[in-house]
């Protein structure tokens, strides 16, 4: 069984007001999209690591250190989050089966986001179970807070919170129901790739999320990176 990683990184940074795509900021003297490479690199149950980007961006992604690795390589994205994961998929494909597609329905593809520098090797194993098992994974936690649903800017309802998930990545599928999904729903508006394959009515196991595996959004939001990593790094020593 091979499994394989599409990581998205096309990100601006406009709710940072940073002048820098986040992607590129750096935490602890890499970039942020470094640090989550260097991740699944450094797994052996990982096959190959797309990485997908801007196309004026390839050039930089391709001169990090971290590139140099005989699994790693990097994809220009599209329009869409959903047109730049699929753009990773078929890159994926070709790098393991040499065509276009799937070859093997056991084998699995992670979809993870770019700034999401803090994820651990446990839930990526965690993830990597449990769509062996079911085909979909994803992470994720219950909401610490009441969450209400809005209409017209005013409350509608209370949300039963333990109904409810915030979902994090790695999304974890078998290739070929990744494949299928965008075969059938390519067009389709969606939020995430999870999305694709709920529309398959396929079901998608809920693997406990890490509330350190926060996606970088806010600028405060790189100091508890930092701190997070440094952790990471002293536990790993």
């Amino acid at each position: 069984m091979k499994t394989g990683v599409v990581i998205t990184a096309g990100g601006f940074g406009n709710r940072m007001n940073a002048r820098e795509k986040k992607q590129f900021i750096p935490i602890n003297g890499a970039p942020i999209i470094a640090h989550t490479i260097r991740v699944f690199n450094a797994l052996p149950v990982i096959s190959c690591v797309i990485v997908v980007v801007p196309a004026d961006d390839i050039n930089r992604v391709m001169e990090l250190p971290v590139m140099n690795s005989e699994k790693v390589f990097v994809t220009k994205g599209g329009a869409r989050r959903q047109d730049s994961v699929l753009n990773g998929l078929r890159a994926l494909c070709m790098e393991l089966y040499g065509k276009e597609g799937p070859d093997n329905e056991r084998d699995i593809i992670l979809v993870h986001d770019g700034v999401r520098p803090c994820i651990t090797p446990e839930l990526i194993h965690n993830c990597i179970r449990a769509a062996k098992k079911t085909g979909a994974a994803v992470p994720g936690l219950t909401p610490i807070d009441t969450i209400k649903k809005v209409t017209d800017g005013a409350v509608d309802c209370t949300l039963e919170r333990s109904e409810l998930i915030a979902v994090q990545t790695p999304q974890t599928f078998r290739i070929s129901l990744l494949w299928s999904a965008f075969e059938a729903f390519r067009d389709a508006d969606v939020t995430d790739d999870a999305m694709l394959v709920e529309l398959l009515n396929t079901p998608i196991a809920v693997v406990p999320g890490e509330h350190d595996n926060i996606k970088i959004t806010y600028y405060n939001d790189l100091n508890r990176a930092a701190e997070i990593l440094r952790m990471h790094e002293e536990k790993s020593v």
